[in-house]
């Protein structure tokens, strides 16, 4: 199985200590990860190399929004990946999630990994893409309650529409 993560930074925090802790057991039953960058390098770099991870540096959707969808489509139209993985702090880049959905990735996965959002556009962003989650993921996970009722709301959470984990 092949996985795509997107959502890492270039500084090894929360977020990326916990994916890499599941693709240091997940690698062994042969599911394999790649990872998409922003940045001039991702946590974990070369951890992610040794593991057999392929790592794809495109544009930053903040400074090259174009760029940044056109080498994203590219990347899953070469290697049809089973899932894509997004990584969520908010939903102000809902981006990652329409062109997986737009490319017609069979499981597309929104994860919230926060509870809050500093900024107010980024909270005026948060309150315009929350609706459009559902549309384009086909599975809600967050890492806590807080976090899945924050990123996609009561009404999902309470009818089990998030999965914790």
């Amino acid at each position: 199985m092949k996985i795509l993560q997107i959502g890492m930074g270039n500084v090894a925090g929360g977020l990326e200590a916990f994916v890499m802790n599941y693709y240091r057991v997940l690698v062994d039953m042969d599911i394999q990860f790649d990872f998409v960058c922003m940045y001039d390098k991702i946590a974990y770099e070369e951890e992610i190399r040794k593991l057999g991870g392929r790592i794809y540096y495109i544009p930053n959707v903040k400074k090259n929004y174009r760029g940044y969808i056109k080498e994203l489509k590219k990347i899953i139209k070469e290697t049809k990946y089973d899932a894509v993985h997004v990584n969520m702090l908010s939903a102000a880049n809902i981006v990652p999630l329409r062109v997986a959905h737009t490319m017609k990735v069979p499981k597309i996965i929104a994860h919230s990994h926060s509870s809050s959002c500093p900024g107010l556009i980024r909270k005026i962003m948060d309150n315009w893409n929350r609706p459009k989650i559902a549309k384009y993921a086909t599975d809600r996970i967050a890492c806590g309650e807080m976090a899945g009722r924050w990123l996609f709301g009561d009404k999902a959470f309470q009818s089990g529409q998030v999965t914790l984990i």
